[in-house]
């Protein structure tokens, strides 16, 4: 009877396994079947009009390129004139010469023979030189709505997607110079190395490098035959004799202009700018033999206004630690003296012409 018993026992723990077995077995079906059946809805999702939209607003949101449009008119966009202190003397009679020719009429242009659509002015300087903010002086001096426009707004990951976007730009800008006829409109292509470097034929990605190069050709040449009211600004750290700049588009660079490095009377109304705010600066400090060394010595080294921002900050930092938990009453007490400039040179001074090479003009 006992082994009676356990023949039954196993016999019902076999049949219950099958049963399991075959459960699980309809379930890993069905799971397939529901798989499958999704992946055909997604597939369908493409295929019709909904699905087709959805990959076309996909598409055009890896294309889109992001303008925004400052019109430099506007009180809130202004900048410091063109021709303040704090901006380089030959810089300012540069562009002089540019805005001069501008404002010709058109009995004028017609006699010297002087074309001004689609100028295309290159900037190049030492890091820090503050050529963006140049070309919004520029901008302003003229009037004009003004766009800022950098690689990474441009760049992508997609295969083909920096050319296009690239193409989308050039169109964008000529509709809307040709919707605002009456205004100059100044587009900023800033730090421009990478759209318009020349390509290295061994080099890994040489393929889209000359696409988005090809791409900046063609869409300089159509805004030449389009529009009649759009400057093209184009900011680098490099020289256009380095060699880093490919040879074809600089051949259309209308004018050359070098954002040098401030000199003596730049840099003093700089750090003027940069330190108005400290309330325990007097205005003899800025007269002193002092601080009128030190100025020369950053002119030596050769310091941008880049670099003149970040230590004027620095040292604002280092005086105003000096202040804490002082009384108010006793604050006036503490006067800010050149120590605080020399230690803050010491810790965050890196001069742009001894950190930046970029400028090197090659053979």
């Amino acid at each position: 009877p006992y082994n009676n018993q356990y023949a039954n026992a196993q016999l019902q723990m076999m049949q219950q396994r099958e049963k399991e077995q075959k459960r699980q077995k309809g379930l890993n079906t069905a799971a397939l079947i529901v798989t499958i059946g999704a992946g055909i809805a997604i597939i369908g999702s493409f295929i019709s009009p909904r699905g087709a939209r959805g990959a076309k607003d996909a598409a055009e949101a890896i294309n889109k390129v992001d303008i925004v449009w400052k019109d430099m008119k506007n009180a809130k966009n202004k900048v410091a004139p063109l021709d303040s202190p704090t901006t380089n003397r030959s810089l300012q009679e540069e562009f002089k010469k540019l805005i001069d020719n501008s404002n010709l009429s058109q009995k004028a242009k017609d006699w010297s023979g002087y074309k001004d659509s689609s100028e295309l002015i290159f900037l190049y300087g030492y890091g820090g030189t503050g050529k963006t903010y140049v070309a919004e002086q520029y901008a302003q001096e003229i009037g004009a709505i003004f766009t800022k426009i950098k690689y990474p707004d441009l760049g992508s990951i997609y295969k083909d997607a920096a050319s296009i976007r690239v193409n989308n730009l050039f169109k964008e800008v000529t509709e809307f110079a040709n919707k605002n006829p009456d205004r100059q409109i100044v587009l900023c292509l800033d730090e421009v190395d990478a759209l318009i470097r020349k390509v290295d034929e061994s080099s890994h990605g040489k393929e889209e490098a000359s696409k988005v190069r090809a791409a900046v050709l063609t869409g300089i040449d159509e805004l030449k035959q389009n529009t009649k009211n759009v400057r093209v600004v184009m900011t680098s750290n490099y020289h256009p004799e380095s060699g880093v700049i490919d040879d074809v588009i600089k051949r259309r660079l209308n004018k050359n202009i070098e954002v040098k490095l401030p000199d003596a009377p730049q840099m003093k109304a700089l750090f003027e700018m940069y330190l108005k705010d400290i309330k325990a600066i007097s205005p003899e400090f800025y007269n002193s033999a002092e601080f009128k060394s030190f100025i020369d010595s950053m002119v030596k080294d050769g310091y941008s206004s880049g670099e003149v921002d970040v230590i004027a900050h620095e040292a604002s930092s280092i005086f105003s630690s000096k202040l804490k938990g002082v009384p108010d009453d006793q604050i006036e007490k503490y006067k800010f003296s050149m120590e605080y400039l020399k230690k803050a040179k010491e810790l965050k001074g890196q001069a742009a012409s001894k950190t930046n090479d970029t400028m090197k003009r090659g053979k």
